[in-house]
């Protein structure tokens, strides 16, 4: 389990110091906490995975981002059933757009219609480009004046050099 996470963190910190752009890292990153802020549902989730996937982003911080989201959508889940609740119910403009959609054949198993989720990717929405932008900028912000510490940490060393891990990146290639 240790050694699993440590080649998580040093996938993280091979991912900073690679040549992916930091668009690249920042959209994957971003997208993730898209598939992370909503309760897991195969339509939605499934989809943002997929074009997570297949677009040309940084994986490792895209399930990164997954990760955190859904930690953090665990603790705003209530206000996210609030607002859910606001715009299915009280905004009156929008009701025939929910009765559209309810009606449309495989709209309602992305379960639009349960406040939580449509709160959430509400949450999700509003907080997509701030959260690009964001990490965006602390990519570079790290490439810029944190890179050349970070190499020279002894537990970067320690990972780099040593046999036991190298053996298990070795063995989990196959």
């Amino acid at each position: 389990m240790l050694l699993w996470f440590i080649t998580k963190f040093y996938s993280l910190i091979q991912a900073l110091h690679s040549k992916d752009s930091p668009r690249q890292i920042a959209l994957g990153f971003a997208m993730g906490t898209l598939a992370g802020w909503a309760p897991f549902n195969v339509l939605y989730s499934g989809f943002i995975l997929f074009l997570l996937y297949m677009l040309n982003v940084n994986m490792g911080f895209g399930l990164l981002g997954v990760l955190i989201a859904s930690i953090l959508a665990f603790l705003l889940d209530p206000i996210a059933g609030l607002l859910g609740h606001w715009v299915l119910l009280d905004v009156p403009f929008l009701q025939p757009l929910w009765t559209f959609l309810f009606n449309l054949p495989i709209v309602p198993y992305t379960r639009f219609n349960n406040t939580v989720m449509l709160g959430s990717v509400l949450i999700a929405l509003v907080l997509f480009v701030p959260i690009y932008f964001g990490i965006r900028f602390g990519v570079n912000r790290y490439r810029a004046s944190w890179h050349d510490k970070v190499e020279q940490w002894r537990f970067v060393k320690w990972i780099r050099n040593s046999r036991l891990f190298l053996w298990f990146l070795h063995v989990r290639e196959y």
